[in-house]
């Protein structure tokens, strides 16, 4: 491990290779001898005793192992909540929904299957800020909310706000035409794509092939699943290149953001197909002996409100940290609050978990969840230490 750290001189004499140095990101007073360029020091670990970085590192591990212990009933359990929030049908075809809304007063779930009355459909308040609504099948034991058709939540907020929202677990968001907010459209296929090849071994060594589904078309529009199923995955195979990593596959409103301010983070990006197409394409490439590796963009999202997670219960802080710290004035975007609960790990971790043919993943724009101030100020940020370890 080495670190760049800009000097803080605590000596009056001028630096000369050897000074009595201050480290601001520990408290502690070191000796340092490595100039590098422009005043930075190169600091090896054997220039400082750790022990103390490696204590603290497990006790706020411990901390939220606890944590995960009362609230979601252990780490396994904490990284499959996936299959308990958002909408979930049951053996019995009742559909069980479950929000995180820790500030809202009220919830209701409205749509197209109960003509959108906005409050036949109230959600029952749970422990530590999650709401829950029960569904019975249909006379005709089918789901009462029939694949396809659109829903929303209806959040009332503590300042007697109305708020319509998209669920953060939504798995298929669409746009209008004539609209720019997006839709929560429920998911839930009589005949859902089935996985028909295995993962490839792992290869001695990865040609990666970086590809973005909309752009991988010579025509002037947004390319497809099924476009780059027929036309790029062949090309990529008889280049030679036994891996692909996808971009911009999480969902975002805004397309040139080419990605990177997500709307929607379990819901694969509806301008280029279906989440069927999308597994079809990711199982032909496995046919194809190409490894999928997945951009993953979990060190901030979207600044919307209607279609993504900002402002979710009607607070500055759900999901969050509140503003100033909260907000990415460089990206426009919200910054994640990792350390103050479990429940923002609970939503990252589970979205790398619960995706089509058990993909590889890469973190994007790390130095976000490494320090305090992403790549401006590099004073480190310790608590998120035990998110690096359950993510």
């Amino acid at each position: 491990m080495a670190l760049l750290l800009q000097p803080i001189i605590t000596s009056p004499r001028a630096f000369t290779g050897q000074s009595e140095l201050g480290f601001r990101a520990i408290g502690e007073r070191v000796h340092l001898t490595q100039l590098a360029e422009r005043g930075f020091l190169y600091l090896g670990e054997s220039d400082m005793d750790t022990s103390w970085l490696q204590e603290l590192k497990y006790e706020q591990l411990q901390k939220q192992l606890s944590k995960l212990e009362e609230s979601e009933g252990g780490y396994d359990q904490f990284t499959q909540s996936y299959k308990t929030f958002g909408v979930q049908r049951q053996p019995d075809n009742s559909l069980h929904f479950r929000e995180w809304a820790p500030a809202a007063e009220a919830l209701f779930l409205t749509g197209d299957f109960n003509a959108w009355e906005k409050f036949t459909h109230p959600y029952t308040k749970q422990e530590f800020g999650k709401w829950e609504l029960i569904l019975p099948p249909k006379h005709d034991n089918s789901p009462a909310v029939d694949h396809n058709s659109k829903l929303k939540v209806v959040v009332h907020t503590e300042e007697d706000e109305r708020l319509y929202r998209i669920s953060p677990w939504a798995k298929y968001v669409t746009r209008d035409e004539k609209s720019v907010i997006y839709d929560w459209v429920h998911w839930d296929p009589p005949n859902p794509y089935t996985q028909i090849h295995p993962r490839p071994k792992k290869p001695k060594g990865l040609r990666i092939y970086e590809a973005h589904v909309g752009i991988a078309s010579p025509e002037g529009k947004v390319a497809t699943y099924t476009n780059f199923t027929t036309n790029v995955l062949p090309h990529i195979r008889d280049s030679g290149y036994n891996c692909i990593q996808m971009m911009a596959i999480m969902e975002h409103a805004y397309y040139a953001s080419f990605g990177y301010q997500i709307t929607s983070f379990f819901a694969a990006s509806s301008r280029y197909g279906t989440p069927e197409e999308l597994k079809q394409m990711i199982d032909v490439a496995h046919s194809m002996g190409i490894v999928v590796l997945l951009d993953v963009v979990h060190s901030h999202a979207s600044q919307n409100t209607e279609d993504g997670l900002n402002r979710f219960d009607g607070s500055d802080s759900c999901f969050f940290h509140s503003p100033p710290r909260g907000e990415h004035k460089l990206w426009d975007s919200r910054l994640f609050n990792y350390s103050s609960g479990v429940e923002d790990l609970i939503y990252l971790s589970q979205g790398l978990r619960d995706h089509p043919a058990r993909l590889l993943y890469r973190i994007i724009a790390g130095s976000l969840v490494l320090f305090l101030k992403g790549r401006r100020k590099r004073q480190c940020n310790m608590q998120l230490h035990t998110c690096q370890t359950v993510l």
